[in-house]
């Protein structure tokens, strides 16, 4: 009998056959239908064409073709395109520094000609005779000449024929068929002047002509709905430049889904700028929601580095925080412009977006300024005059109506009625204020907490970015944790830095909009507090004093209605 040592000894270490090992890197490139049609418009797009068809037959499963109307390939290159890291993109390690191509690996062709049925035809013009190359599973079938042809056609059929095992987990057609259209919608926005045109088994689903960015991206997702709700915003630094096309805040979502990041024409998931466009929006953003933002990242190619990804669905950056702080100032600043516009009188009767209330028709956005005068110091009387590029500009007179169910305040100004949410408007005052003060006082008595495992592990990763928020933490013992210093703010409201502390840990995203946010709500006036005509005037002058008067959850602060609305409620005229 033999021993168990024996039963499970080690296999001896060998290498792969060539065969085996192309398919394992095949794997690497080709996972999907999808993956296919992604190389393959690469290619197409890196042969300068302005035309593109995609035909899909049982999601690609069975057959896909891609036809393209660029630069074709003569016969020797057709003969050489199939084999392993061919490729004309790149001849040494020195230009992998400057590629500007979508492909260049040499990957694409190979790995799908090993993992399926190829065929390829084409010729430099339609005057020179064509060549068509038919590959099954690495092995080539046959090499003739074909019919001429205006760029390149590659037919693929019978994907993962030859890995029985990889081809069983593809998913039905119609949720292989939805990511082939999701790969050409990526490729369509990051190429807007080239014609594409999506074939589902033999019916024309999708044609998109050459348009410019704002019109394809209304064109990729008609859901946005209006043309006119979209912007393009431009900025540039050295060595990048960045374009944005984005609905501002007039359409918000309850997801990330469009809010996209395009470097140098690739789609990629790069989470620092996507981050980038939530801190730009967060003012006007309310919890929960996200803009409809497409940012397109234009790089010298020594900047970036897509060579760490079979797919190239990641980048390496060379100046990231660079690109990132660029991108929120550029998104800000239009934020800010479009605002302060809106509010103009030319801007009055601007459509407003859908679910808004009417009695909201003209509302203003805001973001942070400068930190403000004290809250519910003042002893003017009810009259009081304010200026405010949230309210039109130059120094104009509010008088104090009154307040309504103990949270709306009153104001009426030349021939409108200002509904302002007291809450909202405090909690924006504070919000600014926390955030633009950053010294730190020693507290006499430290303020103590107790916080389970879990929240205190995320303290124990965070505690220089809390230090950034104004708040010295210190650890004390397990699970006990002291508050040693805090801004200067915060004084009054101790009770809510500790609490609020604690929410962050258990939320450790966007940190420093969470705090700040959370801070500003549980120390801001409630409703159900009445305030005195004193404390409501002040509140209101530091309100309409804001640029841009958005809650930093990114409800409006107030609603205006003029004096027609007033009238035409009444049936006057």
């Amino acid at each position: 009998m033999e021993s168990s040592a024996a039963q499970h000894a080690q296999p001896p270490v060998r290498v792969l056959s060539e065969q085996v090992a192309r398919k394992i890197a095949a794997g690497e490139v080709i996972d999907r239908p999808y993956s296919v049609v992604r190389e393959l418009i690469d290619n197409a797009l890196d042969a300068q064409a302005d035309s593109v068809d995609i035909w899909l037959e049982d999601g690609g499963r069975s057959r896909l073709q891609v036809v393209d109307n660029g630069v074709g390939m003569d016969a020797a290159d057709v003969e050489l395109c199939c084999r392993p890291h061919a490729t004309s993109k790149i001849e040494n390690e020195t230009d992998l520094e400057n590629v500007s191509s979508l492909g260049f690996r040499g990957e694409a062709l190979s790995s799908i000609a090993t993992v399926a049925r190829l065929e390829i035809r084409s010729s430099r013009t339609a005057a020179e005779p064509g060549r068509q190359l038919v590959v099954h599973g690495g092995e080539v079938i046959s090499l003739e000449p074909c019919q001429p042809l205006s760029g390149t056609s590659v037919t693929v059929e019978d994907l993962f024929y030859s890995l029985p095992g990889r081809r069983k987990f593809l998913k039905r057609a119609s949720a292989e068929t939805t990511m082939c259209r999701n790969v050409l919608i990526d490729k369509a926005l990051a190429f807007p002047e080239v014609a594409f045109r999506l074939f589902v088994d033999g019916e024309l689903k999708l044609f998109l002509p050459p348009q410019e960015s704002e019109q394809r991206v209304l064109s990729c997702y008609p859901e946005i709905g209006d043309r006119k709700l979209l912007s393009t915003v431009k900025g540039s630094d050295d060595g990048f430049s960045i374009e944005a096309v984005t609905t501002g805040s007039s359409m918000l979502r309850r997801d990330r889904k469009l809010m996209q990041v395009f470097v140098n024409r690739r789609r990629v998931w790069e989470y620092a700028l996507v981050q980038a466009m939530q801190y730009a929006f967060e003012a006007v953003a309310p919890g929960g929601s996200y803009p409809i933002c497409f940012l397109f990242v234009r790089c010298e190619p020594r900047l970036v580095d897509f060579n760490i990804h079979p797919a190239k669905r990641e980048v390496r950056f060379r100046n990231l925080a660079q690109i990132h702080r660029r991108s929120v100032e550029t998104l800000s600043g239009f934020l800010r412009a479009a605002i302060i516009q809106q509010s103009g009188p030319a801007q009055r009767s601007r459509e407003v977006p859908p679910q808004t209330p009417y009695l909201a028709e003209h509302l203003f956005s805001g973001n942070r300024v400068a930190e403000p005068a004290p809250l519910f110091n003042d002893t003017e009387a009810h009259q009081s005059s304010f200026s405010s590029a949230g309210a039109g500009g130059a120094a104009d007179h509010f008088r104090y109506v009154g307040q309504l169910f103990d949270l709306f305040l009153l104001a009426s100004r030349k021939d409108s009625l200002y509904i302002v949410d007291q809450h909202a408007g405090h909690e924006r005052i504070l919000y600014d204020r926390f955030r633009s003060d950053r010294s730190r006082q020693e507290l006499l008595v430290p303020l103590v907490m107790e916080v389970s495992d879990e929240e205190e592990q995320v303290l124990l990763t965070r505690l220089e970015q809390i230090a950034d928020l104004g708040v010295r933490l210190e650890r004390s013992g397990p699970g006990q944790w002291s508050v040693t210093a805090a801004a200067t703010a915060f004084l009054e409201h101790q009770e809510e830095v500790v609490e609020t502390i604690r929410e962050i840990a258990r939320h450790p995203q966007e940190i420093s909009h969470r705090f700040y946010a959370q801070m500003a709500c549980k120390a801001a006036v409630k409703q159900g507090n009445a305030l005195d005509p004193q404390a409501a005037t002040d509140l209101l002058r530091q309100i309409f004093a804001l640029p841009e008067p958005r809650c930093p959850h990114g409800r409006p602060l107030w609603a205006e209605l003029s004096r027609e609305q007033l009238y035409s409620l009444v049936g006057r005229t």
